[in-house]
């Protein structure tokens, strides 16, 4: 499913359409096993000025789900607080570390990030981030 700043057709930078499911203002993230922030420098910049995106990765995160990240979309994971230095890939951070359970990478190749975003979300929840909450 897209969730994105409204619903209805979204076109992307190279013509692409995509049709978002939900918005944020009607969707949550609880409604999800997992969220993937996909790159592109302007969706991210459109991202970066709704509020409700930040929420909605921030109710994400507190509820233990996997998030992934690539290119652009690292930077609004670093915006909301949810990643504090960069991780990339799959350099894992101490598993009891609040960095579990979210993977990155910095280029726009999601096939570097798709096996441990999968693993993640196997693991259905990361319950150790719950330390440092």
């Amino acid at each position: 499913m897209t969730v994105a700043p409204r619903l209805g057709t979204l076109t992307g930078a190279n013509g692409e359409q995509i049709k978002a499911d939900l918005s944020f203002l009607t969707g949550s993230s609880v409604m999800f096993d997992a969220v993937y922030v996909p790159g592109g420098e302007q969706s991210v910049a459109t991202l970066k000025k709704e509020s409700e995106s930040a929420n909605f990765l921030n109710e994400a995160y507190q509820h233990c789900k996997t998030i992934a990240a690539s290119g652009a979309g690292v930077e609004l994971l670093e915006l909301t607080g949810i990643i504090r230095d960069s991780t990339d890939d799959n350099k894992k951070a101490n598993p009891s570390s609040p960095q579990a359970g979210i993977v990155t990478t910095r280029d726009d190749d999601v096939a570097k990030i798709a096996t441990s975003f999968v693993k993640g979300i196997s693991q259905h929840r990361h319950w150790e981030r719950e330390l440092t909450l």
